[in-house]
């Protein structure tokens, strides 16, 4: 079992008896102890995990054999690039919300997040604009990333066909609304791999809420 622990520093905690007693796997020492991370399992190597906070993405040796990270990328640096409305801009602010590894291959990792883009050519101008936006893997996180979609609204989960890496659902948090003002969904389901979203939660019944949890049923649709 891992689980984890923010105090005065952030710990990734391991448990080899199921639970009757914990020892601390990892201590990063990524902004304050304070801010929230993400941790997954890769599926079929339980001893690797993923793990993501503020801007980062690493991946956590379970054994506590190697030096961890093992792995550690800034997806914040100006080097990957949203596309919003057709127009491309970079990423210059990134905060982890939610992070999943993909059941029948846990090469496949999505991470979605806060940023901040800069509309403005001018390098000396912070025009900055909040959105959201999700990251996939196909390399287990070691290469490089692609930015598939960009969102509104804040990401609180992402569900994973277990059967279908390509097929996902996202929770959204908060009242999310489109340019226009229109409220939109809480839930929405993609099946291309993130690049395209349709609305589930629209006249279904779901409360106008924030929804902060996904489950995908093994064998459902």
């Amino acid at each position: 079992i891992y689980t984890k622990d923010n105090g005065n520093s952030s710990f990734i905690k391991k448990s080899t008896n199921g639970g009757t007693t914990f020892s601390t796997l990892y201590t990063d020492n990524i902004g304050l102890g304070f801010d929230d991370f993400l941790i997954t399992a890769k599926p079929e190597q339980s001893s690797t995990l993923y793990f993501a906070k503020d801007e980062f993405f690493q991946i956590i040796d379970g054994t506590g054999t190697l030096p961890n990270p093992t792995f550690s990328k800034n997806l914040a640096l100006g080097d990957y690039f949203v596309n919003v409305y057709g127009t491309t801009y970079p990423i210059i602010y990134f905060n982890a919300r939610a992070l999943s590894a993909a059941p029948s291959n846990g090469n496949i990792v999505y991470l979605a997040g806060d940023i901040k883009y800069d509309n403005d050519p001018n390098p000396n101008v912070e025009d900055w604009k909040d959105g959201t936006a999700l990251f996939k893997s196909e390399n287990g996180g070691t290469g490089a990333w692609s930015v598939v979609s960009y969102i509104h609204g804040r990401v609180n989960a992402i569900a994973i066909d277990p059967r279908n890496p390509n097929h996902i659902c996202i929770a959204k948090g908060g009242f999310p609304t489109d340019d226009t003002g229109q409220t939109q969904g809480r839930v929405e389901e993609s099946i291309n791999g993130g690049l395209t979203f349709t609305d589930m939660s629209l006249n279904n019944g779901l409360t106008p809420f924030p929804v902060n949890a996904l489950a995908y049923v093994n064998g459902s649709n």
